[in-house]
């Protein structure tokens, strides 16, 4: 099993103290993805490499949102941007590409969720001229309460489009709807040898196993190498990243915190408990 290294950031507490606390673990990862076809946006002859069609002078062309891709990838240097307008149908599709075994579809979307209402994409899987609908983002955004700005991972399992030669399209239909960007566009395969690689960035959300079960945690620096010696023992595994749900309920989560230290210490000041509140945890 291959071994990674991350430093992360546990959403509880790990020790009774004041303060978040640094965990350093090194995670074993069961599976991991390898990418086989990836579009940054990082050029225009990288842009070019998909075809576009539009019905309004503000269409998806290379830029940067307010906040850049970069600070997801610091490799990144532009994304797939858009501009809102009147009367757009905005269309961005792939090259075919052959879909293997046990692959996944992974994006990031920058957007504010306010206007979606008014512009948004749709996402299709194209075979043989026929269209799919994989992800409607306006649904997306009311389903999981998103109201953003902020860069949002998607992944999508394609286990139903293997062996298929296969397109995939961002549709953007709108009246002054949204700005959008798009980026860190892969389909990746799962892989399990010793050159497999798990992808996961600073700061992305993942569900951890800990002593205390199953927690949600942020990944504080991405892999790095550790000495043996430094390594904490038994290694404990990242189960997998965390999705929308998981990110919402955690904020959930940290919002009912302060509610529940009013309550716990209003409890000890009332039976004359001789302890000390340091902090709460769901």
């Amino acid at each position: 099993m291959k071994k990674i290294t991350l430093f992360v950031l546990s959403a509880a507490l790990l020790c009774l103290n004041a303060g978040a606390q640094e965990l350093t673990a090194a995670f074993g990862a069961s599976e991991a993805m390898v990418p086989y076809y990836e579009q940054g946006w990082d050029s225009q002859d990288e842009f070019n490499t998909w075809t576009y069609t539009s019905t309004s002078s503000s269409t998806w062309r290379l830029g940067n949102p307010s906040k850049a891709f970069s600070t997801i990838d610091p490799s990144s240097t532009s994304s797939m941007v858009l501009d809102y307008a009147n009367g757009q149908n905005e269309v961005a599709t792939s090259p075919a590409i052959e879909i293997r075994e046990n692959s996944q579809l992974e994006f990031y979307c920058y957007a504010s969720g306010i206007y979606l209402v008014y512009g948004a994409w749709n996402l299709y899987a194209i075979v043989d001229g026929s269209s799919t609908l994989l992800i409607d983002q306006f649904l997306w955004a009311q389903d999981n309460a998103y109201d953003g700005p902020s860069w949002e991972k998607f992944t999508i399992d394609l286990s139903s489009y293997e062996g298929k030669s296969v397109q995939f399209s961002f549709v953007y239909q709108g009246d002054y709807g949204e700005d959008e960007a798009i980026d860190g566009f892969k389909i990746k395969q799962a892989a399990t040898g010793d050159d497999a690689t798990i992808n996961i960035k600073e700061g992305e959300g993942v569900i951890v196993e800990t002593a205390r079960g199953m927690e949600y945690a942020e990944v504080y620096m991405a892999r790095t190498m550790v000495k043996d010696d430094n390594i904490v023992k038994p290694l404990k595994s990242i189960v997998r990243i965390a999705d929308s749900k998981d990110k919402k309920k955690h904020e959930e989560n940290e919002a009912k915190k302060a509610e529940a230290m009013k309550l716990c210490q209003e409890k000890i000041t009332k039976h004359g408990l001789e302890m000390k509140l340091i902090d709460v945890e769901f």
